[in-house]
């Protein structure tokens, strides 16, 4: 019995020929450090390198997140009363929090 070529046996040890990224994939969002503002950041911020570069920018992307919730508060006030300031607040600092993660702001 023939094997059509979809269902072709790997060889151990061997790994399957590079094939590149699927064409309706997206490249990966590169947070604040992309092409163009890595640069500008390096005249910026001249002392910050390694972790300490990290570390600030982490600190950024929380701020980013907790401005975000405290919109949502603010309006949740507005529209709901306190009521609404506790939900707004739940609610933007996962909206934040989801933004942030995303846009890979956050780096562990």
């Amino acid at each position: 019995m023939s094997r059509n070529s979809h269902s072709r046996r790997r060889r151990p040890g061997r790994r399957p020929p590079c094939q590149g990224p699927a064409p309706w994939s997206q490249p990966n969002p590169q947070g604040f450090t992309g092409p163009g503002f890595r640069q500008v950041f390096n005249r910026i911020l001249p002392g910050l390198k390694g972790s300490a570069k990290k570390q600030y920018f982490n600190d950024l992307s929380e701020a980013i997140v907790l401005i975000i919730g405290l919109a949502g508060a603010a309006l949740g006030l507005m529209i709901f009363g306190w009521l609404g300031a506790i939900l707004g607040l739940g609610a933007g600092l996962a909206a934040g929090g989801s933004f942030v993660e995303t846009n890979r702001f956050h780096r562990r």
